[in-house]
């Protein structure tokens, strides 16, 4: 009939099947929002892992110095993102890195293929990137190469123009572990705070928190308190509002950024450390105290570290900008 999916004609037999994008977040089944009538679930890539579209905003990154559990590297700031964002819903599993790399190298394989890949480098997050980008027709973000089991892989140029999978910023990463949130964590009800921490016993076991609206932190994150000591499937516990799991808890996530002191600009736009050995990470692991889950603490390891509680998400810079700069 002369119109294809692309079109809007999903079935390809009636042409007044025209209009696709009924939810309004500026995709459609053609640029891979296979759901349509769901905000949070914008893009799906043809090998299977779901991104939320997250809109470009200035929001304050790092933590307020009487904020609790905050660390000196912490330093509140704001920060301009100008372009919408991709971001997978879920820590990458091991049975997605298996199919795409052909090997799962992860410490606790016995957890099964729904449980987050680890035992992963910042190198080898990188070439699984690049890999997704090249099964979906983008162009790669970064330039690996392998020698054996091991990649090497490097970056240059602002990660915000680049086509293809990548790891997200560190800004664009707490951007959307904040998903609104200027409170230490993100909430239900809005956000709330960790509750005053006595070092005289806090350092010694791991206890249940409730945060500062009642909200109990079990039921955002996995850390030391709710777990068996090692990471455990994904998407089991309440997603943030932007619709992301995991981003407090289970294991700790690589970001594109090298490690380095805050800018100390009044605004900063589009953040990006591209040079550094120390690559960071976010969101806290299996093992962490409660205080290392909030949205602002961070963390870094030589990027060729491998952990048993380090793995990864994917981001892309939106292929449809729907806000202006």
């Amino acid at each position: 009939d002369g119109l294809s999916g692309c079109d809007g004609d999903c079935d390809d037999t009636d042409a007044t099947m025209n209009t696709l994008d009924e939810d309004n977040d500026g995709y459609s089944s053609c640029d891979g929002d296979l759901m349509d009538d769901n905000a949070a679930i914008a893009f799906v890539s043809p090998i299977g892992p779901a991104f939320s579209n997250i809109l470009a905003g200035t929001f304050s990154m790092g933590a307020p110095l009487a904020e609790e559990g905050a660390d000196g590297d912490e330093t509140q700031h704001s920060v301009r993102l100008t372009r919408d964002f991709l971001i997978m819903n879920s820590e990458v599993t091991q049975g997605l890195f298996g199919l795409m790399m052909g090997v799962n190298p992860s410490n606790n394989a016995d957890c099964g293929t729904e449980c987050p890949v680890e035992m992963v480098s910042w190198h080898d997050a990188a070439a699984f990137a690049n890999a997704l980008s090249e099964q979906d027709g983008y162009n790669l973000c970064y330039s690996c190469s392998q020698s054996g089991s091991n990649w090497t892989c490097t970056t240059s140029g602002s990660p915000y123009v680049c086509e293809g999978y990548r790891l997200p910023t560190e800004a664009e990463w707490e951007y959307a572990a904040r998903a609104g949130s200027e409170s230490a964590y993100w909430t239900p009800s809005g956000g709330a705070e960790h509750p005053e921490i006595d070092p005289a016993t806090y350092f010694l076991a791991c206890e249940p928190i409730d945060l500062s609206d009642g909200t109990s932190l079990s039921n955002l994150g996995k850390y030391c308190y709710n777990t068996l000591d090692q990471s455990g499937p994904i998407n089991d516990l309440m997603p943030n509002s932007w619709g992301l799991f995991d981003m407090y808890g289970n294991i700790s996530e690589w970001t594109h950024d090298s490690y380095a002191e805050y800018s100390e600009l009044e605004l900063t736009l589009d953040p990006a450390v591209l040079n550094g050995e120390s690559k960071v990470i976010r969101g806290g692991n299996y093992s962490s105290k409660g205080k290392d889950l909030r949205s602002a603490n961070r963390a870094s390891i030589i990027a060729v570290g491998k952990q048993p509680y380090i793995g990864f998400r994917l981001a892309r810079t939106a292929p449809i900008q729907t806000t202006s700069d």
